[in-house]
């Protein structure tokens, strides 16, 4: 079961999950990543964001952080074309349980 809130108006869309069940973005294509955290959208510049919160240990941030680049660029492509945008950025946020934050 999933659950959504969005909140919108005239120039902005956020959808974002209640429970620790994710967002999931409705697209015609099978994509297999796409339930993003977060999904924000600027109606106005056509820009949306999609980030996704990942929670990992000290020893693979880096890797974690690319993953989730390159796991939600083909769900940014499609929101690209279907909901006619101009850019959709993916931004990951890695938090670390030991409180290490990656070079970048």
């Amino acid at each position: 079961m999933y659950i959504y809130t969005y909140i919108y108006n005239s120039e902005y869309l956020v959808v974002f999950s209640l429970s620790a069940c994710q967002s999931l973005v409705i697209v015609i294509i099978i994509i297999n990543f796409n339930r993003p955290d977060v999904t924000f959208m600027n109606k106005k510049t056509k820009n949306t964001i999609l980030i996704d919160i990942a929670v990992q240990n000290t020893h693979n941030l880096a890797e974690t952080i690319t993953g989730e680049q390159n796991k939600y660029q083909e769900l940014g492509n499609e929101i690209c074309a279907m909901w006619k945008q101009k850019v959709a950025q993916v931004i990951p946020i890695v938090i670390s349980s030991a409180e290490v934050i990656p070079k970048s």
